[in-house]
């Protein structure tokens, strides 16, 4: 009866949970990518609307600038992102390609909120505001499952042993192809 309730062996939950983890960081990683776009769109429609010195501060090339860095921040995690789930979902993802879509996500959510806070100026730090929220949960995510430092080491350390793997293919383990993508709609 006990074997019935069974889920996996030792070998095979491990690869379960790792399998699981992965997973769980894309969707963290895929929710701050969410964070910034909404974050820089509040601030694009703010930059069109507040007016200084009788005229949009979007149209003032500093705040432009700063907007498009963020830009570029957000689509560069947007098409890591993309890559990764990409791969997961063929059955040829790594654990270090996880490591480093959530290292690079976690710094850019970070960036991209913070600039949004500078380019409201006070209002940015207002509870009534959602500039604010926005950079609190860009916090509380960024630092959920370790932080960017840790996922780079995660990265570093996955690197070398699928390098190794590679290198003594005897030694290999293979990654099952999943039946069905639960990233597909």
């Amino acid at each position: 009866m006990a074997d019935d309730l069974l889920i996996a062996g030792v070998k095979q939950g491990e690869r379960l949970a790792s399998d699981l983890l992965d997973r769980i960081l894309l969707g963290v990683s895929a929710e701050m990518l969410g964070v910034m776009e909404q974050a820089l769109d509040l601030a694009v429609g703010y930059m069109q609307t507040r007016e200084q010195f009788g005229r949009p501060i979007g149209s003032f090339q500093a705040l432009q600038h700063r907007a498009v860095n963020d830009h570029i921040q957000i689509e560069l995690v947007r098409s890591l992102l993309y890559q990764v789930c990409g791969a997961v979902d063929g059955g040829h993802g790594s654990r270090a390609m996880v490591a480093a879509v959530k290292a690079r996500a976690s710094e850019a959510v970070l960036s991209v909120t913070k600039s949004v806070i500078q380019m409201h100026g006070a209002i940015g730090f207002t509870d009534e505001y959602d500039a604010g929220l926005y950079l609190r949960r860009a916090m509380t995510l960024a630092s959920q499952y370790g932080n960017a430092s840790e996922h780079r080491e995660s990265f570093v350390r996955h690197s070398r042993l699928d390098a190794e793997n590679a290198a003594e293919p005897g030694k290999r383990r293979k990654r099952k192809k999943p039946k069905k993508s639960i990233f597909a709609t």
